[in-house]
């Protein structure tokens, strides 16, 4: 029985695969499997992980023809492992020989860790179309026993998703329902606030594996090009912070802490983001009115035929529409009808100038 389970999602990554396996197979730790779930690749991926496969058998290897939902692909990697400790990688990544070997001892070296993970060396292309190289770490420490600590220091840290790519305990994942669809519908920086609720998480204080990246990481660029296309009225495939904020406090309201507690953490998300995503929410909520005011948007979760009625304001099913993405509307139904949860919605809304009840979502999944 294999010690670590590593899921890799792949679509047309022939010329990273390679190297990937290779960086694997020098892992001195040799306890793990290798689940492939290649995503109706066109180039020779699959031909390549077929071979890997074929010639070690801790990799199992699945094909879809064409290409389907990433949802699916995640269901078959969390479902086909058998290991109690669970990661996801990405073809681009580049691991030390020792990378499994230290996570592994770091989550076995107390039970009340739930994650483990490395310093990475980041590379992507700068504004002059150079390659720029970055360490990315925390400078804060996940291991405290403060769950509200945690999350914060998250919040507020690298936009890179560093503990995304982590060593974690995959039982909190079957255990934690609304856990367990965040990591299906690729919500990653959700899941990551979401996994530091339930336990204290460890950094290795080395940089022992690297990735590349075709996108800049330099935050305000992605912003302003984010609300240039927001109030562009184009409609991109990517997750609106509006639910970015909601799957956030969605997760704390699922997270064993007391009502107390979780009363305390949503004031202090509120704060916190509104701080930092102010623009972007108030690009998002004007150009969601705009859109529903011309009539734009076709109600696309009851039906292609029946448009948004006038003045109504569901917030998840219609940003879930402008992410192509209307299976969101599915999350509604983990999100507790609980006052806390709603009066930090209030507050955020207010905040932004809508104070009207019509504006609020009823947490139940249905719209006043």
């Amino acid at each position: 029985m294999p010690q670590i389970s590593i899921y890799l999602p792949l679509y047309n990554a022939e010329a990273a695969l390679e190297p990937f396996l290779d960086s694997l197979r020098l892992q001195s730790f040799e306890g793990y499997e290798l689940i492939i779930i290649d995503n109706g690749s066109t180039d020779r991926t699959p031909r390549i992980a077929s071979k890997a496969a074929a010639s070690d058998g801790r990799i199992l290897f699945k094909s879809f023809e064409k290409r389907q939902n990433i949802c699916l692909c995640n269901q078959w990697g969390l479902f086909l492992a058998r290991a109690d400790l669970f990661m996801i990688t990405e073809a681009k990544a580049r691991w030390s020989p020792e990378y499994l070997a230290l996570l592994h001892e770091a989550i076995r070296s107390d039970d009340n860790l739930t994650l483990a993970y490395g310093q990475c060396g980041l590379s992507y292309p700068g504004p002059d179309g150079r390659s720029v190289f970055q360490r990315v770490s925390h400078d804060f420490d996940l291991t405290e026993k403060d769950p509200k600590a945690r999350f914060i220091h998250l919040l507020e840290g690298p936009e890179f998703p560093l503990t995304y790519y982590g060593l974690f305990r995959r039982k909190m994942l079957l255990e934690n329902h609304f856990l367990r669809h965040l990591f299906i519908y690729d919500c990653i920086r959700p899941l990551q606030e979401g996994l530091a609720l339930t336990g204290p998480m460890v950094q290795i204080n080395k940089e022992i594996w690297s990735m590349s990246t075709d996108t800049t990481l330099t935050v305000a660029d992605c912003r302003s090009r984010q609300v240039e296309k927001l109030c562009a009225k184009k409609i991109e495939p990517f997750i609106p912070y509006m639910i970015c904020f909601m799957l956030f406090m969605a997760s704390i309201h699922t997270a064993p802490l007391s009502v107390d507690k979780k009363d305390e953490l949503l004031g202090e998300c509120v704060r916190s983001l509104l701080g930092r995503w102010r623009t972007e929410l108030e690009a998002e909520i004007s150009l969601i009115i705009n859109q529903v005011d011309a009539g734009y948007i076709q109600h696309e979760l009851f039906g292609d035929e029946s448009s948004l009625p006038p003045g109504a304001f569901p917030y998840l099913n219609r940003l879930a529409y402008m992410n192509n993405w209307s299976s969101l509307h599915y999350f509604s139904n983990f999100i507790p009808n609980a006052p806390g949860l709603k009066s930090a919605l209030s507050r955020c809304l207010c905040a932004l100038g809508y104070q009207e009840e019509a504006d609020f979502i009823e947490l139940n999944g249905s719209v006043k």
